[in-house]
């Protein structure tokens, strides 16, 4: 009960959320969220199946869009082709990469917000 209060305390005294990491005793405030639409944003398709066994189990056609976060559940080898292949000031063109660990092919555009 004593560690429960001093989590609340600490809590009350942070005036947000807290995470505890138990295996160091390191306490952190919860991360924030930005905005949806903070910066630029990329939508990535994966546009093959994986030639060799993915991580995260990508499949053809399956989508996601990047901002100022990744997406949950585009593997982090698939998410590093992608920034590798990205010219940010040619934001209006697409592109082509392939992930490394799998050899999923993926397209990267610009989000058109215009189209959703």
């Amino acid at each position: 009960n004593r560690r429960a209060d001093e989590l609340v305390n600490f809590a009350l005294d942070a005036r947000k959320d807290v995470v505890v990491y138990a295996h160091d005793g390191f306490v952190a405030a919860a991360p924030q969220k930005p905005p949806p639409n903070a910066g630029p944003r990329l939508d990535i398709t994966i546009v093959s199946d994986p030639s060799r066994p993915c991580p995260a189990n990508h499949q053809c056609d399956q989508s996601y869009t990047i901002g100022a976060v990744t997406p949950e559940g585009l593997c982090i080898h698939a998410t590093k082709a992608a920034f590798d292949a990205i010219d940010l000031n040619k934001r209006s063109m697409g592109c082509h990469a392939q992930c490394a660990q799998c050899g999923a092919k993926i397209r990267i555009e610009p989000v058109n917000d215009d189209k959703k």
